[in-house]
């Protein structure tokens, strides 16, 4: 949200709509680990440093809306790749420090990512994930992590992981359907343990009232 009355549209948004889940998967091009190489062999040193600048300010948009969510008792979710350096900026940090906040490191190849298209189509790619947020259940279901070495995958298919850079990077940015579905679990199972999912009902349901009422 570089634009401020982006910026402003969605916090008028989710302060009046109060949303029980927010996730954030700001924009990473100006936090991968690429992005010094890049300033190392720019000729336009300057331009790199100002789309930093511009993705502070997303960086810190989103935070603030993390900490509007943990203020009034609902939920988020961050990702940003896993060695980026945004998990560094003082916001981001801040937030590891609330003791409901946690963090997971999923690799994406577990969750069906792969080249779609040249001659590597079908190969998997590793894709380290870093992912943060406040609600327990969804960590489990995405730390999945790939036990294979030596550059082979331990998805069931197997495989070789492609670098994860070029046109292979931008196709990428698509999360994968077993990624997207994971999330959805996470947020199921979280809402079955907060009571507010139930068998056999549609939709997210009232806390039971245990007290017996006169």
């Amino acid at each position: 949200f570089p634009v401020m009355a982006k910026r402003e549209k969605v916090l008028k948004m989710t302060r009046a709509q109060k949303p029980l889940f927010v996730i954030g998967s700001p924009p990473c091009t100006g936090w991968c680990t690429w992005q010094y190489i890049s300033e190392a062999r720019s000729n336009d040193v300057d331009a790199l440093r100002r789309a930093r600048i511009v993705a502070t300010v997303q960086l810190d948009f989103v935070a603030s809306l993390y900490g509007e969510q943990i203020a009034g008792g609902r939920y988020f979710l961050h990702e940003h790749p896993a060695y980026a350096t945004s998990w560094q900026l003082e916001k981001i940090v801040d937030l590891f420090k609330v003791p409901c906040v946690d963090r997971a490191v999923g690799d994406q190849c577990q969750y069906g990512a792969e080249a779609v298209r040249g001659t590597q189509r079908g190969s998997p790619i590793l894709k380290p994930t870093g992912l943060m947020c406040n609600y327990s259940k969804v960590i489990k279901s995405l730390a999945r992590r790939c036990e294979g070495r030596g550059g082979l995958c331990s998805r069931p298919s197997g495989g070789k992981h492609v670098p994860c850079n070029g046109s292979v990077a931008k196709d990428a940015q698509r999360y994968p359907r077993g990624l997207c579905r994971a999330r959805i679990n996470g947020v199921a199972d979280q809402l079955r343990y907060d009571s507010l999912l139930k068998e056999g009902c549609y939709g997210i349901q009232v806390p039971d009232d245990e007290e017996q009422i006169a």
